[in-house]
């Protein structure tokens, strides 16, 4: 089940099902569903599914009336306003299909069905497309402000229209792998916070359109394999987002500046020394391998691979091996026939590097080592650790130590001790030194159940559900002794041991019916051992998804393959985002600043060009013209004649959505614009309604 590969073979699954009279089809998607497409697809392989240009529908843009248009997109108004903008045009396109990537609502099927392109509609459909594929085991949904919607109190009144467009960007994946899956979710019912039913109103929701897609599509149930859907929140574990991260992923988003997946990096080139930009992805195979290992162990790998690479080429059979970073520093100055192998060594070469550099710089192992015993409540030795306080206080004290990891070394503490008397939280605010807003971060995260101040009479309260050390006397490295709840919450979910009273089932396709019949096979004339191995391998693996409302953590990435690989089961997880421990400390500043400062997408509406866009003013054009979106591939170039493949290829494979591909000029001879008996032959096919 992986994500990448899955959801690319769907979109094209879908798109080559749509017939066109004309030979090719403009493809026209929002931002949004541009930015999804991205992550699976370029535009050679749009190229190959003719594809004669692919364009913003939010941009200004004239249509071109030799080719059918396909689409995709969000189901909003004002999405479907930039559709009807179109037929404004004089010349536009002959025929229309239209794919909502997650849901269609009745009154935009009511302007559909009572409007001026109700003729030239030739087919209407749901794609199931949106999430957005971000690794093979990690997908996410909907936008990065909407852990805030979640949390942020003035968010109140849109939490259950925010958790709505969650459901059903998890539906898009349920569909996109064919699950119709049993649906669990975290109710903590006897918790403190007022947001402990967040989980359990998310997971009924998801239950409601499941069961309405069930509904609809008749043999769905039947034909998905045994699955099961897990919904949880953040607040399930307030500490793994603040705790030091040894794992490579972990570890560079943690310290290095990392910006949309991308870092800049330095390497000796033939005219000297060059600068690049890095992109972390699952297309570069040394960071797929990496990125879950200790980082000791990633450098191990990374030498031991590079070493073995270099032996198997002659040319560097005189240059020995190369036993530490710089050593492979310089051997790869010699790597210029291999130039993608070589920028990828490099990237992950640089990265190791700085963030060795500030492990001993940060002082981050007397720092981690604190954080351990808070995060675990052992010792090394599996004791309880009774001078925590005495090794916390001198780091609090140093003026060496950052802000940002005081505050974590804070939230760490309080959450050992479930809270601390205000005088104790006086007197940790005056050895830290730190500024009201960073204070404010403690007391925002009381909206996730975290006790900051009690009273001497008040018990501590420890959850039950959850482990958050590795068994002892397991072999581990000492500072990635913690293990995130979550983790815990997987393992026993796929072995079929977590607690139903506190994970409790919202939807369950009755499990006793499936035992009973389990069980009278086993009554059957024929024993079970006659079967042949063959048959018994043929039994798909159940699915697992886990879904963390809210924003989840590279440690909880790390734990879902480690589950996948080391208990082979076939599970996923998803979130609304995944932060780096600044990113989280970002996060809970904000709960409480004015909306206004927050600036929410939809409280600051942008014109959309497209609108304002005067058809009567803009000169037609005889080809289709470029309209890019907004991304690192942005690239303008004359609209000519199809490129071949040959062509296309030489370009490099980082072209994505919004660059031209125009017809040839063979082709368009061929191309028939419909006529109206077409049109209305073809309308036969506008099922939808």
């Amino acid at each position: 089940m992986v994500l990448l590969d899955t959801q690319r073979e769907i979109f094209f699954k879908k798109i080559n099902a749509i017939e066109c009279a004309t030979k090719w089809k403009v493809l026209v998607v929002d931002r949004k569903t541009a930015d999804i497409i991205n992550r699976f697809t370029s535009v050679h392989r749009l190229l190959e599914e003719k594809i004669a240009a692919v364009e913003i529908l939010e941009n200004a843009r004239t249509p071109n009336s030799s080719f059918e248009v396909l689409y995709i997109l969000h189901c909003q108004d004002k999405l479907v306003d930039c559709i009807y903008k179109d037929q404004e045009y004089p010349n536009t396109y002959p025929g229309i299909h239209i794919m909502f990537t997650d849901r269609i609502t009745p009154n935009i099927v009511d302007r559909l069905k009572n409007s001026n392109i109700t003729p030239k509609l030739r087919s209407v459909q749901i794609g199931y497309l949106d999430f957005s594929s971000l690794e093979s085991r990690y997908f996410q949904v909907h936008d990065e402000y909407s852990g805030l919607r979640l949390y942020h109190p003035s968010s109140a009144p849109v939490i259950r229209q925010e958790l709505s467009n969650i459901a059903h960007g998890i539906l898009s994946v349920c569909v996109s792998f064919g699950m119709a899956p049993n649906i669990r979710c975290y109710y903590p019912k006897s918790a403190r916070h007022t947001s402990k039913t967040m989980s359990f109103i998310l997971a009924s929701q998801l239950r409601d359109i499941v069961d309405e897609y069930c509904k609809t599509h008749p043999g769905f149930q039947e034909s998905s394999q045994k699955s099961t859907c897990l919904i949880v929140d953040r607040s399930l574990d307030t500490v793994s987002p603040f705790v030091h991260e040894f794992s490579y992923q972990a570890m560079i988003h943690d310290l290095l500046k990392i910006k949309d997946e991308s870092y800049p990096f330095s390497i000796m080139g033939p005219h000297g020394l060059e600068t690049r930009i890095g992109k972390l992805s699952d297309d570069d195979s040394v960071y797929v391998k990496i990125r879950h290992m200790h980082m000791r162990d990633a450098i191990e790998r990374l030498m031991g691979d590079f070493n073995k690479f270099c032996e198997e080429n002659t040319i560097f059979l005189d240059k020995g091996q190369a036993t530490s970073l710089n050593d492979m520093r310089g051997m790869l100055a010699g790597l210029s026939d291999f130039q993608e192998l070589r920028d990828e060594y490099s990237l992950h070469l640089a990265m190791a590097q700085e963030c060795m550099n500030l492990f001993e710089k940060d002082n981050l192992l007397s720092i981690g080592a604190v954080e351990q015993d808070l995060a675990t409540g052992a010792s090394p030795e599996g004791k309880t650790p009774r001078n925590v306080l005495y090794d916390l206080l001198p780091l609090l004290d140093d003026d060496k130590t950052h802000e940002a990891d005081k505050i974590r070394l804070l939230i760490l503490y309080i959450a050992y001790r479930d809270g601390v008397i205000l005088q104790d939280m006086m007197r940790l605010f005056r050895h830290s030194k730190l500024p009201s807003h960073r204070q404010e971060i403690l007391q925002n995260m009381e909206q996730l159940g975290v006790r900051n101040v009690k009273r001497l009479s008040d018990s501590s309260v420890k959850r039950k559900e959850v482990a958050n050390s590795l068994p002892a006397g397991e072999e581990t490295y000492e500072l990635s002794r913690f293990v995130p709840n979550l983790k815990a919450v997987m393992e026993s979910l796929v072995q079929d041991n977590l607690d139903k009273e506190l994970f409790p089932f919202v939807r369950d396709l009755n499990p006793e019916t499936e035992v009973e019949v389990e069980q009278t096979s086993l009554r059957s004339s024929r024993p079970s051992w006659t079967r042949s191995r063959s048959m018994a391998t043929r039994v798909p693996k159940e699915k697992f998804l886990v879904f963390m409302a809210g924003g989840t953590t590279y440690s909880e990435l790390r734990s879902c393959y480690e589950i996948a690989e080391g208990l082979n089961k076939n599970i996923i997880i998803g979130s609304t985002a995944c932060n780096s421990p600044n990113e989280w400390l970002d996060f809970f500043s904000k709960f409480r600043k004015n909306r206004e400062e927050l600036k929410f997408p939809e409280d600051n509406i942008e014109p959309i060009p497209c609108l304002q866009a005067q058809p009567n003013k803009i000169a037609q054009r005889q080809e289709p013209t470029i309209d890019v979106p907004s991304s690192p591939f942005e690239s303008t170039s004359p609209a000519n004649d199809l490129p071949s493949k040959e062509t296309e290829k030489k370009k490099g494979k980082t072209s994505k959505l919004g660059k031209l591909i125009s017809t040839s000029k063979k082709d368009k001879g061929n191309d028939k614009v419909l006529t109206e008996s077409n049109d209305k032959k073809k309308k036969k096919k506008f099922g939808v309604f």
